[in-house]
């Protein structure tokens, strides 16, 4: 039984726009009007209480597992909780490496 690759139409997912309205979310109306759910602080307590025993734990997967692969997850978690995620540089340049130029227009 191996892998089959979907055929035919794509399934339209959420509501349909309305008739007449054919491009994205309409003007002046957000696409999320209830904002960000509020965050359960009684669900966030509950895990800070495990914070001490995740560290142990991810320190002892770090030394003692018997995977690489588990070692360096566990390794890259104490990092990017202890000192955050590196920042990624990108580099933008126009076109055959040239400056990239940027021109506002006002209407």
């Amino acid at each position: 039984m191996g892998w089959k690759k979907k055929t035919g139409p794509k399934k339209a997912r959420g509501r349909p726009f309305q008739k007449g309205h054919t491009k994205g979310f309409q003007k002046g109306k957000s696409g999320n009007p209830s904002g960000r759910p509020k965050e359960n602080k009684e669900v966030k307590e509950l895990f800070r209480q495990w914070t001490e025993q995740a560290v142990e734990k991810l320190a002892w997967l770090m030394e003692n597992a018997e995977k690489e692969s588990v070692q360096l997850a566990a390794a890259e978690a104490i990092l990017d909780r202890a000192w955050g995620k590196p920042i990624q540089a990108h580099e933008v340049a126009g076109t055959q490496g040239a400056p990239l130029t940027v021109r506002v227009v006002y209407e």
